[in-house]
């Protein structure tokens, strides 16, 4: 089986783990890798992007009196932005092609509305776009305190509707620029304005001391679905390809046969260096054979594999390969790391 070789082999994960099954390794010093945690935090980081930013746009000292001045909707569309954006920059940096659709706001109401969608093959949604939003620049800076609706005009000009909002015969691109492909919904933004606020009497005392109903917005990412989505999203006939940002390991080493006292030793230094090189590695230990223990650490989709085996020992050389293009290297033990971190 694979183990964790950081100490002693430890007993198996208790309670339910991000990945499942396919997570089989050493977790860093104080809980998940750091990997996993980049991860659940660029799930999460609109919300703190939202309620730090948010206060800013009218001025106001708390969360609940930013909504109540004057200026509520100005501010209240503001924070609208601010998610949009986020949620975008989110996914790019997840590695995936988001594309932000106009959605209906349906029985739960409100005037704006939008819904997330990433490509991908087997999507349950038709998704007609713009060719431009394949080369749209979603990683580039962004100054949230600065006024973002350039930034959601621009990609929102760009054409882009679900099947279910799609006209042929109303579509505005030529037909040599739409694209079309499938995709799945992993995030919806609402702005519900004061449908639900006036309606439970939710005020708040504005600055000259009038009651005022509350500005609302949701902001949701279905997490659960976004591991799903991105394997559907990245993947092969071999198995996933973790994007980097995302993988639940950075490197796997494969040990071609345990036991033999080269191949050990120069694991168990690559393991190390890894660490110490602040990646996150899983050792492949197991008494397998050698095309069984590839065709697994293809599956499993970890963004690299060290090969490690007596003929490539017997020329000081292991093998690299990234899993994405399949692209394979020999190097040196000693390079490996180097060229890991520059990648």
């Amino acid at each position: 089986m694979l183990r964790r070789r950081r100490g002693s082999v430890s007993t198996p994960r208790s309670g339910p783990s991000l990945f499942g099954p396919l997570v089989l390794g050493s977790p860093r010093p104080g809980g998940q890798p750091k990997s996993q945690k980049a991860f659940w935090a660029a799930c999460f980081c609109t919300l703190g992007s939202f309620w730090r930013a948010a206060p800013r746009a009218v001025g106001s000292r708390s969360r609940v009196g930013l909504l109540a001045r004057p200026s509520a909707a100005a501010g209240a569309r503001a924070a609208y932005n601010r998610m949009f954006v986020s949620y975008l920059k989110t996914f790019a940096r997840m590695g995936l092609t988001a594309i932000p659709m106009e959605a209906d706001t349906g029985p739960i109401g409100g005037d704006m509305s939008h819904e997330v969608i990433i490509l991908a093959e087997t999507g349950e949604s038709g998704v007609y776009f713009h060719k431009d939003w394949l080369q749209a620049d979603l990683l580039a800076d962004i100054d949230y305190d600065a006024d973002l609706q350039p930034f959601v005009d621009k990609f929102t000009a760009l054409y882009a509707r679900a099947d279910e909002k799609h006209n042929p015969q109303d579509c505005p691109v030529a037909d040599e620029d739409l694209m079309t492909m499938r995709g799945i919904e992993i995030g919806h933004i609402f702005y519900f304005g004061t449908k639900y606020s006036a309606a439970m009497g939710a005020t708040v005392s504005g600055p000259d001391g009038q009651n005022m109903p509350v500005h609302m917005g949701s902001y949701g990412i279905g997490v659960s679905r976004l591991v799903g989505g991105i394997i559907e999203a990245s993947h092969d006939d071999k198995g996933i390809i973790w994007p980097d940002s995302v993988a639940p390991f950075d490197v796997a080493i494969v040990n071609l046969k345990p036991g033999d006292a080269a191949c050990d030793s120069v694991c168990a230094e690559l393991y190390q260096h890894c660490i110490k090189a602040d990646m996150d590695p899983l050792l492949d230990d197991r008494d397998e054979r050698p095309g069984a223990k590839l065709a697994a650490m293809d599956l499993i989709g970890i963004p690299w594999q060290v090969v490690v085996g007596p003929r490539g020992l017997d020329n000081n050389v292991v093998e690299v390969k990234r899993r994405k293009t399949g692209v394979t290297e020999e190097l040196a033990s000693a390079s490996v790391v180097n060229r890991l971190q520059h990648r």
